[in-house]
C-alpha cells in the first residue's frame, strides 16, 4: 500500500483550492483529465492539487453538491476537515482480506472513481483510524459500473 492522497471535505471548492494556494498547492489534472470533476455517483465535485515540493504531497478536495451526497452528512458534522487517507493498492481482495482481520470493515465496496481515471476504489473504516479509501485497477470480470 502506497499512500494516493489525502480526502478533504470542502464546503467551497473555489475558496478552499485558494486557501491550499496559499500552502503551495495547485490543481492538477493527472488523475481524470480535469481540474474539478463532477462525479454523479458521489453527488460531488471532486479535484487533485498537488503540493509543488519534491515530494509532492495530493491532496482531494470533496465538495457534496445536494443533501443526497454520501458525504454531505459527514461535511455538516466536520465542517471542512480531514476525512480519509487513500492508498494504492496492487492486490485488493489480499489487501482487504489482511485489513478484515485487522478491525476493518468495509463501508462502501468496489466503484469506479471519475475523479481518479476510472481506476475504482473501496471504502474501509476501523472505528480506531477511521475511513480508508483503496484505489485499484478495474477488477477482472466485471465492472462496478453495472452494481450500482
Amino acid at each position: 500500500m502506497k499512500l494516493h492522497h489525502v480526502g478533504y471535505l470542502v464546503a467551497n471548492m473555489e475558496k478552499s483550492i485558494r486557501a491550499f494556494g496559499s500552502l503551495g498547492y495547485v490543481l492538477t489534472a493527472e488523475f481524470g483529465g480535469e481540474e474539478i470533476i463532477y462525479d454523479a455517483l458521489r453527488d460531488a465535485d471532486i479535484c487533485f492539487l498537488r503540493q509543488e515540493t519534491d515530494e509532492g504531497a495530493v491532496v482531494e478536495l470533496i465538495s457534496p453538491k445536494s443533501k443526497e451526497s454520501p458525504v454531505y452528512g459527514l461535511l455538516s458534522k466536520y465542517k471542512n476537515s480531514p476525512y480519509h487517507l487513500c492508498f494504492d493498492v496492487e492486490d485488493r481482495e489480499a489487501e482487504i482480506a489482511r485489513l478484515k482481520e485487522n478491525g476493518w470493515m468495509i463501508m462502501q465496496e468496489d466503484a469506479p472513481a471519475v475523479a481518479i481515471g476510472g481506476r475504482h476504489v473501496t471504502f474501509l473504516m476501523n472505528r480506531f483510524a477511521g475511513i480508508m479509501e483503496l484505489v485499484y485497477d478495474a477488477p477482472e470480470g466485471g465492472d462496478a459500473d453495472e452494481q450500482h
